[in-house]
């Protein structure tokens, strides 16, 4: 465990990592005072719980790295006093729901790694407060419903969803770039969504069940 007060005298610190130990809470105000890290790696460890206001002073931080711990539930306002944070990385956790309110101050994000975990279901508001959300990746989760407003940022360019048995595809704007729908399990009606994607420059739809019909109906 991080031990209280452990960085009390650090006030310089703009980065610190933690990766690899045997890490299982963080506590509140274990970072106290820490006014200008600018970068926190608490990866690889075995992280079940994040307690209310353990980010606190954490003011500046501008990347958060949790990927490859055991969080199952992101509660609300888990990174509320970030709000500078710019990349946010929770893949290969055991994440199964995202509370609506989890992000709702974090609007300075610009890129959201959630892939490889047992995520089902989107919130519509999960994400409606990501101003600045530029890529967001969702690869190798369950989700079974995928909401148009879950994805509504206008500067949004990268969005991955490889490998969700979804059915439905939503109206996802038109400025995004690169998209990665294989193996899901979208509908033949589905795939003319695709053709409001006018500046779209890469598309991934390997590991479907694609037909020449379909394909016909794509023109972009």
């Amino acid at each position: 465990k991080i031990e209280k007060g452990l960085f009390d005298f650090n006030y310089q610190l703009n980065h610190l990592n933690l990766a690899k130990n045997l890490l299982k809470n963080v506590r509140r105000f274990n970072f106290k005072r820490l006014y200008h890290l600018k970068s926190l790696n608490l990866s690889f460890n075995s992280l079940i719980d994040i307690e209310n206001e353990s980010f606190a002073d954490l003011n500046n931080l501008e990347e958060l790295k949790l990927n490859f711990n055991k969080l199952l539930i992101l509660k609300s306002y888990f990174f509320s006093d970030l709000f500078n944070l710019k990349i946010l990385e929770l893949s290969n956790n055991l994440i199964e729901l995202i509370d609506e309110k989890c992000l709702w101050n974090n609007s300075n994000l610009e890129f959201l790694y959630l892939n490889n975990n047992n995520i089902k279901y989107l919130h519509y508001l999960s994400f409606s407060s990501l101003a600045n959300i530029s890529s967001i990746n969702l690869n190798n989760n369950r989700i079974i419903m995928f909401n148009k407003e879950s994805m509504n940022s206008s500067k949004l360019e990268k969005l991955y969803l490889s490998n969700n048995p979804f059915n439905n595809l939503s109206y996802l704007g038109n400025i995004i770039k690169e998209l990665n729908l294989s193996k899901t399990k979208i509908k033949f009606e589905n795939f003319s969504r695709l053709n409001d994607l006018t500046y779209l420059i890469g598309l991934d739809l390997s590991f479907n069940k694609m037909n020449r019909k379909i394909l016909l109906n794509l023109n972009i």
